[in-house]
Formats: C-alpha cells, structure tokens, sequence
C-alpha cells in the first residue's frame, strides 16, 4: 500500500461548457432617444423659409402647416438629423438671424 505523500498529483479538472449569445440586459429606464419636435420647428418662420425654398407651399396651404407636414415626410425618408443639420447650415448660409440658433433660441451675449 503507497502512502498518501507518494501519490501521484492529479492534473486539474477540465470544465466544459456551452456559451450562447448573452441577452441584451433589460433596462428599467433606457435613456431617451433625442426627437425632433416638427410642430416647434415648422412654426419658425425660418424653418417656413428653408422649406419654401425646397418646395413652395401650394396655394391655399397655410405655410405653418405646410412646413410640419413636408418635415415630417423628409425627415421620415431622410432621418431626423439629416433634415435638421441641412435646415441648421441654411440657417447659418443665410445669415439673416445673426443673433438667434436656428431654434429661435438668443445666442448668448447676443443684444
């Protein structure tokens, strides 16, 4: 009989498992996704210009209307950001509103 000192060493156990695709963990809260509220929008005069330009609302159309219901639909084809980042940059290339973000917002330090 061999005595518990000179027994061989067992080699360490081998762990086999299955790992599957990890479940996207549930978020209580998920953070808000940014929108663009058109209504806001079309009712700038601004924004009334920048649509009138790209198509001029039809006779008879109230162009407050006319510009939240073209927005929509571009921003529906186009996405949100492209049609604002296109309406933003017009905004600046005109130069009108020297003072205001394209939101109707008073730039600070503006007077």
């Amino acid at each position: 009989m061999q005595s518990p000192a000179a027994a061989p060493k067992k080699p360490p156990p081998l762990i086999i498992g299955v790992e599957g695709i990890a479940p996207k963990p549930i978020e209580l809260t998920p953070a808000p996704v940014p929108v663009i509220d058109w209504r806001k929008v079309g009712a700038l005069p601004p924004f009334q210009m920048f649509v009138h330009e790209l198509a001029p609302c039809p006779a008879g159309r109230d162009t407050q209307e006319w510009a939240i219901d073209y927005a929509l639909r571009y921003a529906g084809q186009r996405g949100d950001d492209v049609v604002m980042a296109e309406y933003c940059t017009w905004h600046e290339a005109k130069g009108y509103w020297p003072n205001e973000t394209p939101l109707g917002v008073l730039k600070e330090g503006a007077a």
